[in-house]
């Protein structure tokens, strides 16, 4: 999985004053099992939330016996 964002072009004409965070590019890479599915991905106030399932196949599900 790799997250990546580009700065938008500066405004002319606009004055800031404090920009918080530095003006450049950010990439970063996950490496993801196999089983891992990304099922739901929002950018909300600033926050990017990944939502991220672990499909466990039929032969690693846990078995439940009843004892007799």
């Amino acid at each position: 999985m790799t997250v990546s964002a580009k700065p938008s072009p500066r405004e002319e004409g606009s004055t800031y004053l404090h920009r918080g965070l530095a003006f450049r590019s950010f990439a970063k890479n996950w490496q993801l099992s196999d089983d891992t599915v990304v099922n739901n991905v929002t950018y909300e106030n600033g926050l990017l939330t990944v939502t991220l399932n672990k499909v466990v196949p039929e032969a690693q599900q846990r078995k439940v016996l009843e004892i007799n």
